[in-house]
């Protein structure tokens, strides 16, 4: 087990902190985006809206899923090493779920 302030600790710590600013401007950009872009950039467009409110959307629950399996990986709640193939398999596998469920709901 690595000391908190071990240089190993750091590193990941400053590398976890630019991806959480990464997903913060991705999620502050496509809110801007479905804020103004119907009435500056499509003129009204509701389908093009409808996209970039969905996508904004689909950013932030990245953002908070990302920080919470973060944070569990870091106080060691998980059992496992927290890997981003471990989130994009959760995240495909929610998709699928979700999918089937709509496909059935709505039929």
């Amino acid at each position: 087990m690595n000391h908190p302030t071990s240089p190993n600790r750091a590193a990941r710590n400053r590398r976890d902190t630019v991806i959480l600013g990464m997903w913060t401007a991705a999620w502050l950009a496509t809110t801007a985006l479905a804020s103004f872009g119907s009435r500056l950039l499509w003129q009204e467009n509701l389908l093009l809206t409808w996209l970039v409110i969905m996508l904004s959307v689909a950013t932030g629950i990245g953002l908070v899923g990302g920080i919470a399996f973060s944070l569990l990986d870091s106080d060691q709640l998980i059992a496992f090493k927290a890997d981003i193939s471990v989130l994009i398999i959760g995240m495909g596998l929610t998709y699928i779920v979700a999918t089937f469920a709509g496909l059935r709901h709505y039929r």
